[in-house]
């Protein structure tokens, strides 16, 4: 008897072993879910939808992540869509995370939640959809909400009595006009190693010659040249009549964080014709987006803090410290400091012919310079015109403009000429700006670098996106070119002209 439960106990030992090794690969598979809504922007489920789930793993001993799974499905008529994907464990023991995204390219998102995880084996997203008809900059804003933003907190720009500049230029038309020309220069700005002039279109800065010189992008040049815009002598005391004047301006979002710009273009940074053409300016809002994802969210905005850019670098104001007032209108009646929803519209003081952007007595910038070796001057402190007395004036202007967006990608296509680049910068969506994505500088400098466009610095810097800066004076490319020292303080306005 005891041998024969011997050699039963050994022939289930060897049973188990068998069905182990012959049981189907499910056996060993996990199971990844996601159970998806969809809905507009009104709130409404959308069906029809797809929506892909994608599972991605540590592959290898380098611990590269790559996509082992995705599945697909379509919501249904109450917006909703369960995925699940299978993956075997013993394959991919290290599952990073999980991540859904809608793939009809008739949409873009407005907004997600929960759509990724790399601690569970099941989501729950919501996704905020809209057509791209809605969204035409492809930054998950609908471009009417950016435009009541850009509207709500659009600012009052003050006048220096002394700014050479009387109004602001409209980029756009002296693009259009054929105002600029374009210099290809070596790495010392001395040296024009190709020019052309640019214009008549809004698509007019991306151009290509025999070199594959690309201002979007960096085109196949192997050395350190750059792109200057060199703008009609005659155009740099000029500006735009009543009824062309543009206040352009960019939004873009970062989880329940809005974040808006106001961009202005003067023709010329000018003391004394020592500095240079072409003068971008802004201010930067960040504003807090609490509430529900609804049409009426604008009325939940409320901005928290304030970067004044002061040419280059910038001062940081929370928004209770800024100036406000109920209007837009080009007068101090009604401004006090602090802002309320009854006062949002942001107050901006802009220094004298250097084009400073200014919270109302705040401390301006002073640069002190080698004036043996660089201008005569010696040294430049702001003015800016905080207590009119004589004279209360102002940059005023007709419309505002939506910037839209810029993307980058390595060797991509060009959209106008077809030509392969490298490192390309390149408008995002119909309404987004051609010209907005040229990486050169604006205008010819004479001691003091001229500005790249805006979205120069998308991706690696902070011109495009929100920074937080306190008595700083910008990045490095900010000293003089051509010889000499710089300084830089921070001081009481002088008031001179005021």
């Amino acid at each position: 008897m005891r041998k024969l439960t011997f050699i039963l106990s050994i022939l289930s030992v060897l049973a188990v072993s068998l069905r182990t090794t012959a049981l189907p690969p499910q056996w060993f598979e996990v199971e990844y879910h996601a159970y998806v809504e969809v809905f507009d922007l009104d709130n409404n489920p959308v069906s029809g939808v797809p929506v892909k789930l994608t599972v991605d793993a540590v592959i290898g001993d380098e611990e590269r992540y790559s996509v082992i799974r995705t599945c697909t499905g379509y919501t249904n008529s109450n917006g909703y869509v369960s995925l699940t994907c299978y993956i075997d464990y013993y394959d991919y023991p290290q599952m990073n995370c999980m991540f859904v995204d809608v793939i009809e390219p008739g949409y873009t998102h407005a907004t997600a939640t929960g759509v990724y995880t790399t601690t569970s084996r099941t989501i729950y997203p919501d996704i905020w959809i809209m057509p791209l008809s809605a969204d035409q900059d492809i930054d998950g804003i609908p471009d009417v909400w950016e435009a009541g933003i850009a509207e709500m907190f659009k600012p009052v720009l003050h006048r220096h009595s002394l700014d050479q500049c009387g109004g602001l230029t409209n980029f756009e038309n002296l693009l259009l006009n054929n105002k600029f020309v374009l210099d290809v220069v070596d790495h010392t700005n001395q040296y024009v190693l190709y020019s052309q002039r640019v214009g008549g279109s809004l698509d007019a800065l991306h151009k290509m010659n025999d070199w594959s010189w690309d201002t979007y992008g960096a085109g196949t040049q192997t050395i350190n040249e750059n792109y200057l815009l060199d703008l009609d002598d005659d155009q740099q005391d000029l500006y735009a009549p009543i009824g062309q004047r543009p206040v352009y301006y960019h939004v873009y979002r970062e989880g329940s964080t809005y974040y808006l710009q106001y961009w202005y273009f003067f023709a010329m940074n000018d003391l004394g014709r020592t500095w240079h053409e072409g003068d971008w300016e802004h201010v930067s809002i960040k504003i807090d987006g609490e509430g529900a994802f609804t049409p009426d969210r604008l009325n939940n905005f409320t901005p928290v803090k304030v970067n004044f850019f002061t040419h280059n670098g910038g001062l940081t104001w929370i928004a209770s410290t800024c100036w406000w007032s109920p209007t837009a209108s080009n007068s101090y009646t009604g401004i006090d400091q602090g802002y309320t929803p009854d006062r949002t519209h942001l107050h901006i003081w802009i220094a004298e012919n250097g084009h400073g952007s200014y919270n109302r007595h705040s401390l301006v910038h002073k640069g002190t310079y080698d004036a043996l070796t660089v201008i005569p001057l010696g040294s430049h402190t702001d003015n800016a015109d905080y207590e009119p007395s004589s004279y209360d004036l102002y940059f005023g202007y007709d419309f505002l403009v939506n910037l839209g967006e810029v993307d980058q990608g390595y060797y991509t296509t060009c959209p106008v000429s077809g030509a392969t680049v490298n490192y390309h910068s390149y408008p995002r969506g119909s309404m987004s700006k051609h010209w907005l994505a040229y990486r050169g500088k604006v205008g010819y400098f004479y001691l003091s670098p001229s500005p790249y466009m805006p979205a120069k610095e998308a991706g690696y810097s902070h011109y495009w996106t929100y920074f937080e800066e306190s008595a700083i004076f910008g990045n490095p490319d900010n000293a003089p070119q051509f010889g000499g020292s710089l300084s830089v303080e921070w001081v009481n306005d002088p008031g001179d002209g005021d």
